[in-house]
């Protein structure tokens, strides 16, 4: 369970930088008011960091887990 704790972690944290870097060249092409651009790049962010966050909660409870198995 902790491999699969870990491996869930690290797609949850690349899923969510991958998502801010695709998010930046989208956000080049739009044509739309600033404002509109502002709530985009805030909701993007939002969800950004709750991917990243997870992801490193899973990562750091992989990793304690694991080591309190230890014999």
């Amino acid at each position: 369970m902790d491999a699969e704790l870990f491996a869930f972690g690290l797609a949850a944290l690349t899923l969510g930088l991958g998502f801010l870097i695709v998010s930046r060249r989208v956000y080049a092409r739009l044509e739309v008011s600033p404002d509109v651009r502002r709530s985009l790049q805030l909701l993007t962010v939002l969800i950004a960091a709750i991917l990243v966050l997870t992801g490193l909660g899973l990562l750091v409870v992989g990793v304690v887990s694991s080591s309190a198995v230890l014999p």
